[in-house]
């Protein structure tokens, strides 16, 4: 696959859960590597993942990012991060020490 990041990606494992929008959850999932404006998820089983969701970063809903799936294969997705609009301002909890 031919490289067309923009942001440089930090290699890590972290665990994540997928959300929906309207809050329903999909899934856990691990982090394998992450940039300011995108990430690699490896999925836990057959997660079956919507287009946009929220990934929870902490247990707490602290951390969160909206994502859109950018690409899929059978275990794994690459999201972009998503701004969120002024409706999904709930969605904005930034903690770059999680990242």
């Amino acid at each position: 696959m031919s490289e067309k990041r923009i942001d440089r990606r930090q290699d890590l494992t972290w665990r994540g859960q997928i959300l929906g929008l309207d809050g329903v959850t999909f899934g856990d999932c691990k982090l394998f590597n992450v940039s300011s404006s995108g990430a690699k998820l490896t999925l836990r089983g057959e997660t079956q993942v919507p287009d946009e969701f929220v990934l929870l970063l902490a247990q707490d809903g602290s951390v969160q990012r909206q994502c859109k799936v950018k690409w899929r294969t059978d275990t794994d997705i690459g999201v972009q991060f998503v701004r969120p609009t002024v409706d999904a301002r709930r969605f904005a909890v930034i903690d770059a020490r999680c990242v």
